[in-house]
C-alpha cells in the first residue's frame, strides 16, 4: 500500500484554481490509478487554524489563502473526483487515520 499527500487530483485542481481548465481523463495518464483517494475536510475556520500553527506553509495553503473564495474553489474542485469524503474538524489524527483504515479494511475484506 502507498500512501501520499498529494497527488494528481491536487495538481489538477490547483490548475484549475489558477485558471488553467484542464479536461483530463485521469484514466487515460500514464500514471497509477489510487484504489482508494481520501479528501480530508474540515470547517473553513479549522482549517486556517491548522494552517496558521505550521512552521512553514507549502505553495498549496498559500494558493487556498491567497483570496478568501480560494478555499472554497479548491473544496469544490476536489469533491467533483470519486473522493472518500472525511470531515476532519472534530476529529484527532488517531481518530482520522482509525477511519481511513476502517474504509479501507471493509473495501479489502
Amino acid at each position: 500500500m502507498v500512501i501520499c499527500d498529494r497527488y494528481i487530483y491536487s495538481a489538477l485542481v490547483y490548475a484549475r484554481v489558477r485558471g488553467i481548465q484542464l479536461e483530463v481523463d485521469i484514466t487515460s495518464l500514464m500514471v497509477r490509478i489510487p484504489d482508494h483517494t481520501f479528501l480530508l475536510l474540515a470547517e473553513i475556520p479549522t482549517i486556517q487554524e491548522r494552517v496558521s500553527k505550521r512552521k512553514q506553509r507549502s505553495p498549496f495553503d498559500e494558493e487556498a489563502f491567497t483570496r478568501p473564495s480560494n478555499l472554497d474553489r479548491i473544496i469544490s474542485e476536489f469533491q467533483k473526483f470519486d473522493l472518500h469524503c472525511i470531515d476532519t474538524t472534530e476529529l484527532t489524527p488517531q481518530e482520522v487515520a482509525e477511519k481511513i483504515y476502517s474504509r479501507v479494511s471493509e473495501a479489502h475484506s
